[in-house]
């Protein structure tokens, strides 16, 4: 899990959490390129102001990277887990 203070870029904290991970688990670094896979534009319309008041994280997205689910949780920070499918 990796936590980012806000304002943060959603895609570019997505992005870099990913890229840890591939770093991690080697077998998540099959094609696509994880920049190439996450729509920059679509992650960071995600969130309505509504959210911004949010202190309790709640599951915002969830989406499958190369076997591996990704979560994103957004309140006052923004967190993102990354979870290998057992």
């Amino acid at each position: 899990m990796r936590e980012f203070d806000r304002p943060v870029r959603v895609s570019e904290a997505v992005i870099e959490t990913l890229t840890e991970a591939v770093e991690d688990w080697p077998e998540l670094s099959r094609s696509p390129p994880v920049s190439e896979f996450v729509d920059a534009d679509s992650l960071d319309g995600l969130f309505k102001s509504r959210a911004l008041e949010e202190t309790t994280h709640i599951p915002s997205v969830e989406f499958l990277f190369q076997g591996a689910v990704v979560t994103v949780m957004y309140a006052s920070t923004v967190r993102i887990i990354v979870e290998r499918d057992a």
